[in-house]
């Protein structure tokens, strides 16, 4: 028995407006013409986010450090401050929370790793967890393994159980400038800022440059 409507599904376009269509065809009555039904079009997407990591706490000393804040207000812009577990203690701590806590998102980076073994992961969190009670009341949730770590499920399986979002980069906007990093974005990249000189001024650079783009620059470590 010959059905008397069948759809078909096809990836038709209409020249101009970038919408799928629905094409329903007619195969019995004499006479019958495909009658073609437009779906709706789908809903802009909006600002897209990006993600901003600068290690070395907050770019180094005090007056990077404003400027650095000041640069992420101006732009509408947060970010998440990593620092070296091995490195931090509780002043320096303190200084950070004051700084970047609360709006920004603040995170650790592990030292490397001696071995993919549990002695070594029991080592590496070890120092991580000293570092993270350093920061006494504020949360801190993000961290960045070695590359060999984050590549090992055990290890990430051993973060998450510890309370930790194993976060990693996708580009190193260090030493770059803004057209070399936009040139590389896409919607949820980490994009990683090291505390070297010329930092601040990429970062002025690159947040107008992402807003331009239509992207929003927000903190993934915050409360």
């Amino acid at each position: 028995e010959v059905p008397s409507t069948q759809e078909y599904l096809i990836s038709a376009v209409a020249p101009g407006s970038g919408s799928p269509y629905t094409l329903t065809i007619q195969v019995s009555g004499a006479g019958d013409s495909a009658a073609v039904t437009p779906e709706p079009a789908p809903e802009p997407a909006g600002n897209q986010v990006v993600h901003v990591a600068l290690d070395g706490a907050a770019i180094a000393d005090a007056t990077a450090d404003a400027t650095v804040l000041s640069l992420l207000q101006s732009n509408n812009a947060t970010a998440d401050f990593f620092a070296d577990a091995g490195e931090i203690d509780a002043a320096a701590a303190a200084t950070l929370v004051a700084e970047a806590g609360g709006q920004h998102g603040i995170g650790l980076v592990a030292g490397p790793i001696r071995a993919l073994t549990s002695d070594g992961r029991d080592a590496l969190f070890a120092e991580v967890n000293a570092a993270r009670q350093a920061f006494a009341a504020q949360p801190v949730r993000c961290l960045r393994l070695p590359a060999a770590a984050a590549a090992d499920a055990y290890t990430r399986a051993a973060a998450a159980e510890q309370g930790y979002t194993v976060l990693q980069w996708d580009i190193d906007a260090t030493g770059a400038d803004a057209e070399s990093v936009i040139a590389q974005v896409f919607p949820g990249a980490v994009i990683r800022l090291d505390a070297v000189p010329g930092s601040v001024a990429t970062l002025q650079a690159l947040l107008p440059a992402l807003a331009e783009q239509d992207y929003s620059v927000q903190a993934l470590c915050g409360e």
